[in-house]
């Protein structure tokens, strides 16, 4: 085997990870979790919970994940975590 084909299966490998299927005309939530948001709002001094200004930024977060996520109906958020719900059944050729 070649270097280059070990990097080519290598590759793949990275992608079959991801290569999951949706169920099909079910609804989906996604949850979408900050990562290492406990340091910073520690360094930015802010309880994440209250801190309006962070409140804010989910929440056009969450509003421009909406917008920009097919069959997004819904979008919740909390601390540092947005959840959004999704339709994929609406119609009869919709797919997730």
């Amino acid at each position: 085997m070649t270097s280059k084909d070990s990097l080519g299966d290598r590759m793949k490998a990275y992608e079959n990870v991801f290569n999951s299927k949706l169920p099909i005309r079910l609804p989906i939530i996604l949850r979408i979790d900050g990562k290492s948001f406990h340091s910073l709002t520690k360094k930015w001094k802010l309880d994440p919970a209250f801190d309006i200004d962070f409140r804010n930024i989910m929440s056009h977060t969450a509003t421009y994940l909406c917008k920009n996520i097919d069959g997004a109906k819904l979008a919740y958020t909390y601390s540092d975590e947005i959840s959004i719900i999704i339709r994929n059944d609406m119609e009869i050729n919709t797919t997730p």
